[in-house]
């Protein structure tokens, strides 16, 4: 058996999603939404709301890993929609890594590094499935 070929990171797939790689965490091909989530969102409301989340029939969303959002952040460019935001938070990504403290990890999409964000603070979310 030949290796299998998947798309160039970047590529828009026919539902509308984006691939983004072989996800780091689950090992499996990774989507991600062509959009961040319309609005900032708590640790607990990004998970709710990526469960809920169904695009052109396609559900089993989640909030990215650090791994992966590293990998997304790293391929911005290909992926689109890293866009600056107007407020300190909305240029902060949601992670689904808890911090060994307090909270979760969160990157900083102008610079890409990563602090502990407490949960309550609500951050933009770029959803991902696979």
């Amino acid at each position: 058996m030949g290796k299998r070929q998947y798309p160039e990171i970047g590529t828009r797939m026919k539902d509308g999603t984006i691939y983004g790689g072989i996800s780091p965490t689950t090992g499996r091909p990774m989507y991600v939404t062509a959009a961040n989530a319309s609005c900032l969102l708590t640790f607990n409301q990004a998970a709710e709301y990526a469960r809920a989340l169904t695009i052109h029939g396609r559900g089993g969303w989640r909030v990215p890993s650090q791994g992966e959002l590293t990998m997304l952040f790293e391929h911005r460019a290909k992926i689109g929609g890293f866009n600056p935001g107007e407020t300190m938070e909305s240029n902060w990504y949601r992670s689904s890594t808890r911090h060994e403290k307090l909270g979760s990890w969160g990157l900083l999409a102008t610079a890409g590094g990563w602090a502990n964000v407490p949960d309550g603070i609500p951050l933009a979310l770029r959803c991902v499935c696979g």
